[in-house]
């Protein structure tokens, strides 16, 4: 890291990054957008951002990037600005949500596990592990990715509310098991025709289960049935 220029490869391409504790949102030029060969994603231009020099912006929408630091690599939705003062701008949230620590002694930034807390976060973005085509009225099991828990933990997944307006998919809410970052979820195509999910789109949040919240449903019939036949032979 040199002054708040830190080299990382992102997408298996090096690159130097600006590092800005004082951004909320981390950007990416759409210049370079489209040097990465990314999907863009539309669900961001309800935002506007107030850059530098004062002035506001609208974004042209999102996209989600593999960020490799350290030998770690995680996946991260970046804000896409069609003119930006450097391609790749890590801000506030890539820092909290990949715990870096900023070694002002040593010039760098650090991710390391013994910055991670052994529990996993309130909540966390799942994306598309790969482009899925999901055929007219039909279920599609597909893999998403995410948080990088350490070992398996059951989760409740909750489907984007954004794909079932804008793109007739639904995704159910479930408890599934999350293995290693991964955790497959069923999803709807509600339309009449063959719909895309490409690699990297966001399908919903997982949150960590509370065994507490949950309540057993059982089938009360039999015991129903037994006391109707006590107070026949009462």
């Amino acid at each position: 890291m040199t002054g708040n220029q830190l080299d990382v490869i992102i997408d298996k391409k090096p690159i130097r990054a600006l590092v800005d504790s004082g951004a909320s949102f981390s950007v990416i030029s759409d210049k370079y957008r489209r040097f990465l060969r990314k999907v863009l994603f539309a669900d961001a231009k309800s935002v506007m951002l107030k850059v530098a020099d004062g002035n506001f912006v609208r974004p042209i929408g999102k996209c989600v990037l593999r960020v490799r630091i350290n030998n770690r690599e995680l996946p991260f939705e970046f804000i896409v600005l069609s003119h930006c003062s450097h391609d790749v701008i890590l801000g506030w949230d890539f820092l909290e949500a990949s715990q870096a620590v900023i070694d002002c002694g040593q010039n760098e930034l650090v991710l390391e596990d013994i910055c991670r807390d052994s529990t996993a976060p309130d909540a966390w973005n799942l994306y598309a592990t790969r482009d899925y085509t999901l055929k007219p009225h039909s279920l599609t099991r597909i893999t998403v990715s995410g948080y990088q828990t350490r070992g398996d933990i059951n989760v409740v997944l909750d489907g984007s509310k954004h794909l079932l307006f804008e793109k007739n998919i639904a995704t159910p809410s479930m408890v599934s098991t999350y293995r290693n970052g991964k955790s497959d979820v069923w999803v709807t195509n509600l339309q009449f025709r063959n719909q895309i999910i490409p690699r990297g789109m966001c399908i919903g949040q997982a949150e960590p289960l509370n065994e507490g919240h949950l309540c057993v449903i059982s089938d009360a019939s039999g015991c129903l049935m037994t006391s109707k036949k006590l107070r026949s032979h009462g």
